[in-house]
């Protein structure tokens, strides 16, 4: 944690997960690089007293509101779970491709035993980046299919922006988790074809 106002440059020296105490437009303020919207910038937290005064200073600064659509179609280009979505209280970090943020060599905890099973044995299904030159736009709870066959389910899907073309991230089983098989998106009446990617390639050309 550091000490500063809204233009020192140690703010811009703070890492991903850090934070710094501060103020801006006369209001305490918490700045925070544990943004999930995928876009390298900071979350800003003030009083909720003082947060129309804060917003009208950064408005006339240059900011624009945006909504939870952009915030969604951003964390789906950059691969980004969302609880409720690619994770909630029965999957396993193993599935959702986290176990990054998991030191199983730490000793017992709270799912350690369970999250060593599925290790062990494999994961029954694995959380996957798609991607579809279809400009139809995949919605959580579509199926998707392989070989004809469902394979597994969409958990999030948007049409981005940023490549003209529409991208979702979803579990199937590992037999399609591969990079690059192909598959199929039910999309109500008839099946678009996708391409599975790693969720951090969605954006690759």
């Amino acid at each position: 944690m550091v000490a500063l106002s809204a233009n020192a440059p140690e703010l811009l020296a703070l890492k991903r997960f850090q934070y710094a105490e501060g103020a801006i437009a006369g209001a305490r303020a918490t700045f925070c690089r544990t943004g999930y919207t995928g876009e390298d910038g900071f979350e800003i937290i003030v009083p909720a007293a003082q947060a129309s005064t804060v917003w009208a200073s950064l408005a006339q600064r240059g900011a624009v509101p945006c909504g939870l659509g952009a915030r969604d179609a951003l964390r789906i280009e950059a691969g980004y779970p969302l609880y409720g979505h690619e994770i909630d209280d029965e999957t396993s970090p193993v599935e959702a491709g986290l176990m990054w943020v998991v030191r199983l060599d730490k000793g017992a905890f709270t799912g350690s035993d369970r999250m060593r099973a599925v290790k062990e044995a494999g994961p029954a299904r694995k959380l996957v980046g798609l991607v579809s030159e279809e400009r139809q736009q995949p919605r959580q709870g579509y199926t998707i299919f392989g070989g004809g066959q469902p394979a597994g389910t969409i958990t999030s899907g948007v049409f981005s922006p940023t490549r003209n073309r529409s991208i979702a991230m979803g579990y199937v089983s590992p037999a399609y988790s591969r990079s690059g098989t192909e598959v199929e998106i039910s999309i109500r009446d008839r099946r678009i074809k996708a391409t599975v990617r790693a969720k951090k390639a969605l954006l690759d050309p």
